[in-house]
This record gives C-alpha cells, structure tokens and sequence, in this order.
C-alpha cells in the first residue's frame, strides 16, 4: 500500500478516501479491482474500508465507523454527530438492541438518508467539541440527549460510565448544569431524573443496575469508592456497608472467560477464591450479585438475604481499614479485586 495511503488510513479509523487515493496515484480502475476481489467495501460515496478491518470490529466499532463515514461523506457545516452515534464515538455501554441508524444533529433542518437520519436541534458552541476527527456533542449534551431518548437504566449505564471513565469530561456537577440547560425541551424531565441518579465509581453496567435495583428496593445503599487496607493488601470492593461489615460483589461472567492484566480466567478465579477467604476471615462477610439476579423473584431473595445480613453486624473489632479511595484507573499488575501495598523503598512510588 502506498505510505501516503496508510498514514491518512491511520488518521481516519482505518477509512480510505476516493480522494486521497488519486493523491496517492491510485487510479479508480485499481479501486474497481480491489472491490470486486472483496479486499475492500464501500461504506459511502468517496469512502471505503478494508474488509479484513470491518471484520475485525464487534457493533460498536463497526457503528463507529460507519458514524465517520457518514460525516466523511456528507461534509455538511452545521451538523454534528449526537445521542447514540455520540454515544459510541465516546465509548460508551449501549443496548445491543438499539437502531444502527446513524444520528446527526442540525439546528436548521430535519433529513434522512441510507443509514442515516439528522434531527433538527437546539446546538449551543458550548455543547460541540470536536473527537476522534469529527464534529460531535459534548459528553455532558450527549448523555442529556440520551436521557431523552432512550430508557432510563439505559441512560444511567451510560452516565455511570462517563462519569467514571472519563472523568476529564464530564462530572456530577457538569451534568446537572447539562440538564439545567434543556428546560423546556421534550423530555427535559428525564434529564434532570439521569443527573440525580448517575454517580461515580460505577465500574461496569452490571453494577449500574444493581444500583439502580437497590433503590427501588428501598434498600440503603452501599458506599463506593472504598478501598479495605488488610495485612498490606489493598482490595477495591464494589460496595460497602460500612458499619455492617458487608462486601457487595457484582458477579459477571466476563471475569472467568476473558483474560486481564495478562492473567487467566483460572488465575483470576483462584485469586478471588483467596481474596474471599482473607477478607472473611478478617470480619466481612459478602453480598454477591449477579445478572441472573436482577430477574424479579431471584431479586427478591438477593434483597431479603442483604437485609439479613445488614440486621446483624458481625461482633468483635475490625482486622481491617476501610477508606474512601476509589480504584486506581489503571491498576497495573494487580488483580481486579487488589492492589499490593508499594514497599516504602519501592522506586517506581518515588518513596
């Protein structure tokens, strides 16, 4: 390929331009073969894609792509991509049943296309930033729109998640400003409610509707952001219940089928088995939940067990120091559930 090529393919995803290739001395007549041998594939007029890449990507990246094209393609000033393409240029969890449909925002006019649809809408210069390449809402704009068009726990997964992964963004208090400014919008309501839901220290979207579920359940909840100091161990729970000495453990099956920090799904089961066994034996006891939970009666049972278990602290003094002290981003070699204390002499903490 030629270099010239590959360094604009690496700016845009992994797109080619029609116009970039002529600049690269490709002729339309290699581009022909290349389609019709399948190597690469059309996405839009004047942009394509290498089949081995589109391959390569589950829903969300092949949306992702196809957002970029669509912007690519229609080089319209004004519009902006927004709700759920927006969504997914920033990262977020979305429900995989939702329509591939690629939104734009315009505040002069309403338009659809092959793939695409542009919504007329209000676009205040503080609610457009520009990522990834292209023009696109602002995450505190973005998961207001998403509030207003999808289902509430959907929105919350994605706010929890915003506010924990990118913190450089968005925050609690950016958010509710966000909601603030869509008074008067259709349903302007359904903002403000994500403001005074989503939090911080959320890490997955299993533990965004467990929250959620716990709260309709009336039940108090838990403290995040904890860190529990045993015997040089850091361990980062999901939640705490502080004063009952109760761990919730949010339980997806993803931590037994995939690797992390490069460790095994037999590694890492072993080191919450070990985990478990250390932090019980210094006093707590856990609360472990599942997706297979959140089904209404198995719920049910979830909530009655925690609720006895809140009813009866265990007795006797603490072996162990609970702070507030959310989870390093990046944990490094540690385990999902621990950090090792760094030695005082250890020369990577400058101690």
């Amino acid at each position: 390929m030629h270099p010239l090529l590959d360094e604009l393919r690496s700016r845009r995803m992994g797109l080619i331009i029609t116009a970039d290739l002529r600049r690269a001395g490709i002729t339309d007549a290699e581009v022909r073969r290349q389609l019709r041998r399948g190597e690469w594939v059309r996405l839009r007029r004047g942009v394509l894609a290498e089949a081995s890449h589109l391959a390569g990507l589950d829903g969300a990246g092949r949306h992702l792509l196809e957002t970029v094209a669509v912007v690519l393609a229609l080089q319209r000033p004004g519009a902006v991509v927004g709700r759920h393409s927006a969504a997914t240029v920033y990262e977020l969890p979305l429900p995989r049943s939702l329509d591939g449909t690629v939104v734009l925002l315009d505040p002069t006019q309403n338009r659809a296309g092959e793939g695409y649809r542009i919504h007329r809408a209000p676009l205040p210069d503080g609610d457009v930033t520009r990522r990834r390449g292209i023009p696109v809402t602002t995450l505190p704009r973005t998961l207001v729109d998403l509030a207003r068009t999808l289902p509430l726990t959907d929105a919350v997964v994605a706010a929890d998640a915003a506010l924990h992964r990118l913190p450089e963004l968005v925050t609690p208090e950016l958010l509710g400003a966000a909601a603030a400014a869509a008074t008067g919008w259709a349903h302007a309501a359904d903002a403000r409610r994500l403001a005074d839901l989503a939090v911080e220290h959320v890490e997955s979207p299993l533990e965004s509707r467990h929250r959620l579920a716990l709260l309709t359940s009336r039940v108090p909840l838990p403290r995040r952001g904890m860190r529990i100091d045993l015997d040089g161990d850091r361990f980062y729970p999901d939640g705490l219940w502080e004063e009952a000495g109760v761990v919730q453990e949010t339980d997806g099956r993803v931590k037994t089928r995939e690797p992390w920090h490069d460790r095994t799904a037999e590694q890492k089961v072993w080191e919450e088995k070990r985990r478990a066994e250390k932090l019980t034996a210094a006093g707590l006891r856990f609360w472990r939940v599942a997706e297979e939970d959140l089904e209404p009666r198995a719920w049910a049972r979830a909530v009655d067990r925690l609720l006895g278990m809140l009813a009866h602290p265990v007795p006797g003094p603490r072996r162990y120091r609970a702070v507030f002290a959310p989870r390093p981003r990046d944990p490094g070699s540690g385990s999902p559930g621990s950090q090792r204390v760094a030695s005082r002499r250890d020369p990577m903490t400058g101690g």
